[in-house]
C-alpha cells in the first residue's frame, strides 16, 4: 500500500498575518496548512517569496502560532464547486453556506462546476457589445445616466450619502435573472442588518451574499471579492443576466494593500503599486460576453466631495460610468443624492438613439448647470428677475426638475412612466 509523505517545514517569523517558511518548493496562490499544535491548525496562501523565504498570509486566526508550528504545502490553489442550488445562499469567505435567504432552488438546472477563484479576465474576443437598455426603474438614472445591460458602473459615495439604499433601489428595480451581492469590510451588523432587511422578498430565491466584515483577515476580504465574482461569471457563462453589487472596491484595495505591507512591498502613495495592477483584473472579469451578461455596480468610497482621490480615479478610468452621490443634496433629502453633473454612463450616446430623447436630456443638464450658477445669488436674495427668460424658468421651474430626480427607494417606475415625466418636466423649460 502506497502512502504519500508530506513535508512540513519550520516557521522562521511572523508578524501580522503572515509567516515565513524557508522552502523552496511553493508557488503564489498555493494553499498551505500551517499546524499549530496536534489539534489545530489554520490554511494560509503563499502571497509572496524572496529567494528562499516563503510568505504565507493566514486565511484563518493564528493564535498560538509558535516557532514550533509547521506549514505543509499542499500544491493546490484556492477553488471552489458548485452550481445553481446555491441561489438564495449568505456564503462567507471560505465559501461555506452559513444561511439561507430561501429554500434553495436549482433553477436553472445547470451542471456542479469546480472554478478556480483567481480565474483570468474574459479575452475581448468573447466580448458583446452592450446594446440593449438596462432599466432600473429609478428616473435619475433610467433618463440622464441610461445604462445597458453588461456594463459596470462605479458609484463613488462619501459616508453617509446613500449607497446602500441605491443598491437596494437597485435590487428592487433592476430585472435580472440572478442578483450576487459581494460585501466587503462592513460591520458585522451592517451585514446583518442588509441581509434581514434590505433584500426585497421577490428577489430573494435567486439572490447571494457573499461577505467578509471588517474583523477578518485581509485575505479573507479579498478572498470574498474573488469568490463573488467567480460565482457572478459562473452564472454568467450558463447564459443568464446578473445583476452584481460590490460595496466596496475600496476595501478591496485596503485589503490588497494590507497584503502587499506584510509582504515586503512599499506603498508610494497610499497604495503599493500592486494594488493598481490587481484592480482591473478583477473589474475586467464582469461585463458581457457572447453567453450572458454581468450588469456591475462598485461602490467607492471617498473622503470627501472634490478631494483628489489618486485610486478612485484610475478605478473611474476602467469602468464604464460613474454615478457620484453628494452629501449637499443628501443633506437636502434629496434622493437618489446623484450628482448628474458629475456622473456619467460612457454608453448613453449609444443606448439612446431617439434624437428627441437627448435633446430633452441636453436641454435639463443645461438648466442643472445655469441653476448651480445662480444658486448663489438666489440663496442671498440677490437674483433680479425679468432680465434673463431663461434664468427666470430655471429659477421658478427648478422644484419640477428635483421632483423628477428624486423618488421613495421603494418606488419603481416603467419606461414609458419615466419617459411621459421628462417631458412634462422638459416642457416646463422651453
Amino acid at each position: 500500500m502506497n502512502s504519500i509523505v508530506q513535508k512540513w517545514y519550520n516557521i522562521t517569523e511572523v508578524f501580522n498575518d503572515t509567516v515565513v517558511v524557508k522552502s523552496d518548493g511553493a508557488f503564489i496562490g498555493e494553499l498551505c496548512i500551517i499546524k499549530i499544535d496536534s489539534s489545530k491548525s489554520v490554511f494560509g496562501e503563499v502571497t509572496s517569496f524572496k529567494n528562499d523565504s516563503i510568505f504565507v498570509t493566514l486565511l484563518g486566526e493564528g493564535f498560538g502560532i509558535s516557532n514550533s508550528s509547521l506549514v505543509h504545502f499542499t500544491g493546490k490553489t484556492h477553488s471552489i464547486n458548485f452550481s445553481s442550488e446555491i441561489l438564495g445562499s449568505i456564503i462567507d469567505a471560505d465559501f461555506n453556506v452559513i444561511g439561507k435567504l430561501c429554500e434553495s432552488e436549482d433553477l436553472f438546472n445547470a451542471s456542479t462546476r469546480d472554478m478556480d477563484i483567481f480565474s483570468h479576465t474574459v479575452s475581448p474576443i468573447d466580448r458583446a457589445s452592450v446594446d440593449t437598455i438596462c432599466t432600473t426603474g429609478i428616473k435619475s438614472i433610467d433618463s440622464f445616466l441610461t445604462i445597458g445591460i453588461g456594463q459596470r458602473i462605479g458609484i463613488f459615495a462619501p459616508a453617509g450619502c446613500g449607497k446602500t439604499t441605491l443598491m437596494v433601489s437597485l435590487l428592487r428595480g433592476v430585472n435580472s435573472e440572478v442578483y450576487v451581492v459581494v460585501l466587503i469590510g462592513e460591520r458585522g451588523r451592517e451585514v446583518n442588518d442588509f441581509i434581514t432587511h434590505h433584500i426585497p422578498k421577490e428577489v430573494r430565491n435567486r439572490t447571494i451574499v457573499i461577505y467578509s466584515t471588517s474583523d477578518q483577515s485581509s485575505i479573507l476580504r479579498r478572498n470574498a471579492a474573488l469568490i463573488g465574482t467567480t460565482i457572478a461569471s459562473y452564472f454568467r457563462d450558463i447564459g443568464c443576466n446578473v445583476l452584481f453589487l460590490f460595496d466596496s472596491i475600496t476595501r478591496y484595495a485596503r485589503a490588497l494593500r494590507e497584503i502587499a505591507l506584510d509582504n515586503g512591498e512599499v506603498a508610494n502613495d497610499k497604495f503599493p503599486a500592486s494594488v493598481y495592477s490587481n484592480i482591473p483584473k478583477l473589474l475586467e472579469r464582469t461585463g458581457k460576453t457572447k453567453k450572458g451578461a454581468i450588469t456591475a455596480f462598485y461602490t467607492v468610497l471617498l473622503e470627501g466631495e472634490g478631494s483628489d482621490d489618486v485610486l478612485g480615479n484610475e478605478i473611474k478610468s476602467i469602468l464604464d460610468g460613474h454615478f457620484y452621490l453628494s452629501n449637499k443634496l443628501a443633506s437636502k433629502n434629496h434622493y437618489p443624492a446623484i450628482d448628474i453633473l458629475q456622473s456619467k454612463s460612457r454608453l448613453f450616446e449609444e443606448l439612446i438613439l431617439d434624437e428627441t430623447r437627448r435633446k430633452k436630456v441636453s436641454l435639463l443638464r443645461g438648466v442643472l448647470d445655469k441653476y448651480k450658477e445662480l444658486e448663489f445669488v438666489v440663496d442671498i436674495g440677490e437674483y433680479k428677475e425679468g432680465v434673463n427668460d431663461f434664468n427666470d424658468k430655471v429659477i421658478s421651474n427648478m422644484a419640477v426638475l428635483n421632483e423628477f430626480l428624486t423618488q421613495d427607494s421603494h418606488a419603481t417606475y416603467s419606461s414609458e412612466v419615466i419617459e411621459e415625466l421628462l417631458d412634462e418636466t422638459y416642457r416646463k423649460f422651453v
